[in-house]
């Protein structure tokens, strides 16, 4: 049920703790979903155009979440690409969404940091680690 799952997951935050827009948006979403009566279908339609709007409105949200809103129903297969560390326009977002995750990290040293985890975690070293156990 929803309510089990809010208490499950209440203490649970973003991996760069609480970021109090996201918290007013989804506070907002939550209050127009707990007044949608689900077996209703216009109330639904409402309730999903409410919530894509909501997510449309906000100036913080990056362009690859943008892109699913659109409709795009997949991500690209490359993980690092040139798009996505476009200033203003990558998922590193903008203003206080950005400052807020990813503080005064700037895109070579988030690159060298991708770069180091697709190292420690790739698929040779994947194997190696599991043939020494």
């Amino acid at each position: 049920e929803r309510a089990e799952y809010y208490r499950e997951t209440a203490a649970l935050e973003l991996a760069g703790g609480g970021f109090m827009d996201f918290k007013r948006l989804a506070d907002r979403i939550d209050a127009k979903l707990d007044s949608t009566v689900i077996t209703d279908a216009a109330q639904v339609q409402e309730t999903t155009a409410f919530i894509q709007q909501a997510l449309t409105e906000v100036t913080w949200l990056p362009q690859v979440f943008r892109d699913i809103l659109a409709g795009k129903t997949y991500l690209p297969r490359r993980k690092l690409r040139a798009g996505l560390l476009r200033p203003e326009q990558g998922f590193m977002g903008t203003g206080r969404y950005r400052q807020h995750f990813f503080g005064t990290t700037d895109v070579p040293r988030l690159i060298s940091g991708f770069i180091r985890e697709k190292m420690r975690y790739s698929r040779s070293k994947s194997l190696n680690r599991q043939a020494v156990h």
